[in-house]
């Protein structure tokens, strides 16, 4: 980044100082009226873009009438004066305002809601998702937003209405500053949940030569995988939680019931992914409570 260099210059002729930027000459500040001349001292004030207390600027070098800002930075975007005084008299030019053109900085993506998980985020299918990204510049950055590749928005924010399965993949921010021509990039993954089609179902079958029964519970589809396991009564079913053993299986779960000691009624219990159902379709009681369908034989 280029010095920023100021002048404060006092004119021969009717001794009246200016300021000199970058692109050249300020605003008179009017005579100095002296008797006895002596020399001229100078010092110089910042101000921010944006007001605020004048202060002495960061970074300077060199003395009197010329301040060198080097290397200058963002920090020193703002309003210079320069006050010329003796022993006699002072004034304070009219501002001269320093822009400094940087950026874009690495980009920041936030997604809501937030739902974070290794690698990205994540998000239940038909749930409103909201992606933003900054890129501190000057001028302002101007954003793409690419998925998996292509571009699909032109924006600091993109708002995926009603989120379906087929946007799950890599969201990219692209960040540019259409002055300097230079480009920065940041990249998510974003992964959507969806439940399977339709409701579990269950099936007995004779098998052991006819001696025992074989209990199938499926429900396939989904993305993660729907979770089933069979159990008996409410005490089988108490005692397997207590101890760890679930029996649980991915999809379709089968179990072998022993001719004789079958109890009168079996549950396959179905739990689909994790908390992410329930926060997706809290009003749906079918899709907020595990599922479950039964066999009973006599």
């Amino acid at each position: 980044m280029a010095a920023g260099i100021h002048r404060c210059h006092p004119e021969s002729r009717g001794r009246y100082p200016s300021v000199w930027g970058p692109g050249g000459a300020g605003s008179e500040i009017g005579p100095l009226e002296v008797r006895n001349p002596s020399p001229l001292s100078f010092s110089w004030q910042h101000q921010e873009p944006r007001g605020g207390p004048s202060v002495s600027p960061v970074g300077l070098r060199g003395s009197g009438a010329e301040l060198s800002l080097t290397p200058a930075n963002r920090s020193h975007t703002g309003w210079y004066l320069c006050t010329a005084s003796n022993e006699v008299n002072s004034h304070t030019s009219e501002p001269v305002y320093l822009d400094i053109v940087y950026g874009p900085d690495e980009p920041a993506i936030s997604v809501e809601p937030f739902s974070p998980e290794q690698g990205g985020f994540s998000a239940g299918e038909r749930e409103d998702v909201v992606l933003s990204c900054l890129a501190p510049s000057n001028p302002p950055s101007r954003y793409v937003w690419l998925h998996n590749g292509t571009q699909v928005h032109v924006g600091q924010t993109y708002v995926i209405a009603a989120i379906a399965r087929a946007q799950a993949g890599t969201y990219t921010c692209l960040a540019e500053n259409t002055h300097l021509q230079t480009r920065t990039q940041a990249t998510i993954v974003l992964t959507v949940y969806y439940p399977p089609a339709g409701s579990p179902s269950c099936s007995a079958l004779a098998t052991g030569d006819l001696q025992d029964v074989a209990l199938r519970c499926r429900w396939l589809g989904g993305f993660p995988l729907a979770q089933l396991r069979w159990v008996g009564s409410l005490e089988e079913e108490k005692e397997e939680e207590e101890e760890g053993v679930m029996g649980t299986s991915f999809s379709m779960a089968t179990r072998i019931q022993p001719g004789g000691t079958a109890a009168p009624t079996h549950l396959c219990h179905v739990r689909l992914g994790g908390s992410w159902l329930r926060e997706l379709h809290p009003e749906k009681a079918p899709l907020a409570q595990p599922r479950a369908c039964s066999y009973r034989w006599s």
